[in-house]
């Protein structure tokens, strides 16, 4: 597949395989690099990320945001590795957590 892609794409584009996507992006790209660009500009320079994620296509962007000091949440029912920092069991908790700190 990664080939087709380059045929499709040219060089310099990847696959990533996810559960239940698969991506197409540069390859020198990813939701880390998209983070840590995201972060440089105002206002969120200087600020303490937050990033949730449910898929191995967020593992770049958690190990950004746990270098900088943030929070990394990864939503899943099972013990699926990840270097997230914390875990919340499905979307529906997530939104109960949001409601309750917004209240």
């Amino acid at each position: 597949m990664m080939a087709m892609a380059q045929k499709v794409m040219g060089q310099g584009w990847t696959l990533q395989h996810g559960k239940m996507v698969i991506e197409l992006r540069p390859a020198n790209a990813d939701k880390g690099s998209a983070l840590k660009a995201f972060m440089s500009e105002q206002p969120f320079k200087g600020r303490r990320a937050i990033a949730i994620g449910d898929d191995v296509t967020d593992e770049e962007m958690f190990k950004v945001v746990n270098a900088r000091d943030g929070l990394s949440i990864r939503v899943c029912e099972t013990e699926a590795p990840t270097v997230a920092t914390a875990r919340i069991a499905s979307p529906a908790a997530l939104r109960a957590l949001i409601a309750e700190l917004g209240a």
